[in-house]
């Protein structure tokens, strides 16, 4: 079960770096990082990109069913 909940974490995990990659490029960003991870003591809302990677990620996921 570990095992299998470690495989799943790190594909998410690769495809959510994929798409901020993305995003990035798009619209120009010069850094993404992951909010919640060490080392981020304040961040603004208004540039929190979170919900534009999850609709990109649900969208992309519904497309490989």
């Amino acid at each position: 079960m570990r095992q299998l909940d470690n495989e799943l974490y790190t594909k998410i995990r690769n495809d959510i770096k994929g798409l901020a990659k993305e995003i990035g490029e798009e619209e120009g960003f010069l850094l993404i990082v992951e909010k919640n991870a060490a080392g981020v003591f304040y961040a603004p809302d208004q540039l929190d990109i979170s919900d534009k990677i999850i609709k990109k990620y649900n969208l992309k996921a519904s497309k490989t069913k």
